[in-house]
C-alpha cells in the first residue's frame, strides 16, 4: 500500500471521527439561536474588540439627506398614540414621512409582536444611508449555512446582510437574539458569531 493511499485512509478515518463528534448531542449546536460559549470555543472563534473609530469612522458624510434630522421628534413624541406624521411641517417629502411613520409604529410596538415592522424600518434606514447602492447590496433574512467537512452543519438566518463582493456585514437587531437570557451566552455574541460564520 502506497504512502498516499495510507494518507487517504487515515484522512477518511479522521473525517469519520470528527463527523461522529459533531453528531454527538452535546457538541456543536446546529442552530445559530442555540449556540453557546462551548460551541464558540469548539470552533475556535475569538472575539476581537474594535475601537469606536473603527466602528463609527470619523468621516464627513456627503450624501445624507438633512430631511431625516428633525429636532422636534423625540422618543416621547413618537410614543404618543395621537402622533400624526402629516401634521408635522418639518417633513418635506413622502420618503421622510414614511420613515417617521414606521418609526412611530416600531416605537409603540409592545414586546413579543412580530418583527416585520422593525425589519421594514431597519431596511429603510439601511437604504437611507446608502447601504443598498452599488457595489453594496442588502439581503434580508438570507438562509445561511456553516459547512463543516463539506456538509451543511449550522443553519442561521441573520436579519440583514450587506454585501460587497465577498465581504459581508451581518446585521442582527436585538429582537432576533434568542439566546441572551442565558448568562453563559453573554449578550447574544454566540448567536451573532454563528450567523457571521454561516
Amino acid at each position: 500500500m502506497s504512502a498516499f493511499v495510507k494518507f487517504l485512509l487515515t484522512f477518511k478515518n479522521s473525517r469519520n471521527i470528527v463527523r461522529n463528534l459533531l453528531n454527538h448531542p452535546n457538541h456543536v449546536n446546529t442552530q445559530a439561536s442555540k449556540f453557546t460559549k462551548n460551541n464558540v470555543e469548539a470552533l475556535r472563534i475569538k472575539f476581537q474588540p474594535a475601537s469606536e473609530d473603527l466602528v463609527i469612522p470619523n468621516e464627513k458624510i456627503e450624501d445624507f439627506s438633512e430631511n431625516y434630522i428633525c429636532p422636534k421628534i423625540n422618543s416621547d413624541v413618537l410614543d404618543k398614540a395621537e402622533f400624526k406624521v402629516r401634521e408635522i411641517s418639518d417633513f418635506s417629502n413622502g420618503f421622510v414621512q414614511t420613515f417617521f411613520d414606521k418609526l412611530h409604529i416600531v416605537k409603540r410596538n409592545p414586546p413579543g409582536i412580530p418583527e416585520s415592522s422593525t425589519d421594514d424600518l431597519v431596511a429603510d434606514l439601511l437604504r437611507i444611508v446608502r447601504l443598498n447602492y452599488y457595489p453594496l447590496k442588502i439581503t434580508q433574512h438570507p438562509q445561511s449555512k456553516l459547512y463543516i467537512l463539506n456538509e451543511p452543519y449550522v443553519s442561521a438566518t441573520p436579519n440583514f446582510v450587506v454585501k460587497k463582493g465577498t465581504i459581508s456585514i451581518v446585521i442582527t437587531e436585538d429582537k432576533s437574539l434568542r439566546n441572551v437570557r442565558d448568562p453563559r451566552n453573554e449578550y447574544g455574541e454566540m448567536q451573532i458569531a454563528s450567523e457571521i460564520l454561516a
